[in-house]
């Protein structure tokens, strides 16, 4: 019993794997990204590239940033993209933007473009329309 237990687990588990390969891949910023860009006053800021795609119906969301400020700054910048969301007509479609990849500032003369991103699937259909990357105003707590 302990080895049909073993070899079933196994076989589950080798034919999910190209499923979770299919939710992660890559991209690169290009004329479909938008641009989001926030400031923490002189201190530092954080730049975000994102872009939302059609993939087989599914909607999938990529994106990438740069930041710049001490420490302390690239924590609120972590908070602050952990809190973003991708809405669509009012509706949260993902969140917890932190998947997104990090990258030099160098690239930031050029917009990014070229660089490459980290995508995600979601588990929303595709729409049509204006998708909005939203992040919340206000006060971030941090831990020092």
């Amino acid at each position: 019993m302990r080895n049909f237990l073993s070899i079933l687990v196994a076989v589950i588990s080798v034919s999910i794997m190209p499923l979770a390969a299919q939710e992660k891949s890559v991209g690169a910023v290009d004329k479909t990204y938008d641009r989001y860009y926030g400031a923490w006053g002189k201190d530092g800021d954080i730049v975000v590239r994102w872009a939302v795609n059609n993939v087989d119906g599914r909607l999938q969301v990529c994106g990438a940033y740069s930041s710049t400020g001490k420490a302390i700054i690239q924590k609120f910048n972590r908070a602050l993209l952990k809190e973003a969301k991708i809405q669509i007509n009012g509706q949260t479609v993902r969140k917890n933007m932190r998947f997104f990849k990090r990258l030099a500032n160098e690239g930031r003369e050029n917009n990014h473009f070229g660089q490459p991103t980290n995508c995600r699937m979601t588990k929303h259909a595709y729409q049509a329309g204006e998708y909005l990357f939203v992040t919340r105003g206000g006060s971030y707590k941090v831990s020092r």
